[in-house]
């Protein structure tokens, strides 16, 4: 329970960060339109910085859960001898490559035409 309610407040961080940047380039986004970019390319503006500061975050937090998940591991009667760091990283990045999946789909389906936008 304590995990669901840490990962759903660094998300609200994300999201406020995200929300931030965008009210403080308004105009940018506003000349951007004019000047014909399109939605996509102005959602990519903004998810770039985004990806950026996760994968920093990855890169910070793998070994320190790594450690804390061995750790765990070794107190089991029968629990796994070792865990291996290159397969831990790698599901830890699957995992965040399906979770990131859901929201390039839903990014997506807004399309080229502006939506909202052109109104």
């Amino acid at each position: 329970m304590f995990s669901i309610v840490a990962i759903f407040i660094a998300c609200l961080g994300l999201y406020g960060l995200t929300a931030f940047n965008i009210s403080q380039r308004v105009k940018e986004i506003g000349i951007r339109k004019v000047l014909g970019a399109s939605v996509s390319s102005i959602v990519m503006l903004f998810h770039k910085r985004l990806i950026y500061l996760t994968v920093i975050a990855f890169v910070l937090a793998t070994p320190i859960a790594y450690y804390f998940t061995a750790q765990w591991l070794e107190r089991f009667a029968y629990g796994k001898d070792g865990l291996e760091y290159l397969s831990f990283c790698r599901d830890c990045y699957i995992d965040r490559c399906k979770r990131s999946g859901i929201s390039t789909v839903y990014s997506r389906g807004s399309g080229e035409s502006g939506g909202e936008f052109e109104k």
